[in-house]
């Protein structure tokens, strides 16, 4: 598996994911992105979306962390454009602690839930997609 490496304190594993496509995978119909639910240790929900935009027996994941704000990924057009980036990989997004699926407040940088204001840290980031990525090693494709 090749690896780019961001040393980066806490967050390696984190960052090594997310800088490069690995190939395992998540169930979910070719070309249509599968809203998927998990949960914190705290009982929270973490709301992630996978797009298989191609199929295959192994297919390569691109990990996208959207930016600032608590625009849902779903919502970002930033994501469809990243996305044909690698048409044959399966696309992973995670949403923010505190952003709902399809979410689209009117302000994304001021009008933010109390919740995401809370809780939305790096290392909440590494956490949730860290649990994501353990999940998807369960998948066979």
């Amino acid at each position: 598996m090749p690896t780019t490496v961001l040393q980066v304190p806490g967050c390696l594993s984190f960052f090594r994911v997310l800088l490069l496509a690995f190939i395992f995978g998540a169930a979910a119909a070719e070309g249509t992105p599968t809203d998927k639910v998990l949960q914190r240790p705290d009982g929270s929900s973490i709301y992630w979306t996978i797009d298989r935009q191609s199929g295959g027996a192994k297919q390569g994941i691109l990990i996208i962390a959207q930016g600032s704000g608590c625009l849902a990924a779903t919502e970002n057009p930033n994501i469809k454009n990243a996305k044909r980036l690698l048409p044959t990989f399966a696309v992973l997004t995670v949403e923010k602690y505190g952003v709902d699926p399809h979410a689209k407040p009117g302000d994304p940088f001021e009008g933010c839930s109390a919740r995401f204001y809370a809780h939305h840290t790096v290392s909440q980031r590494v956490d949730d997609y860290q649990r994501v990525l353990d999940e998807l090693k369960r998948e066979s494709w």
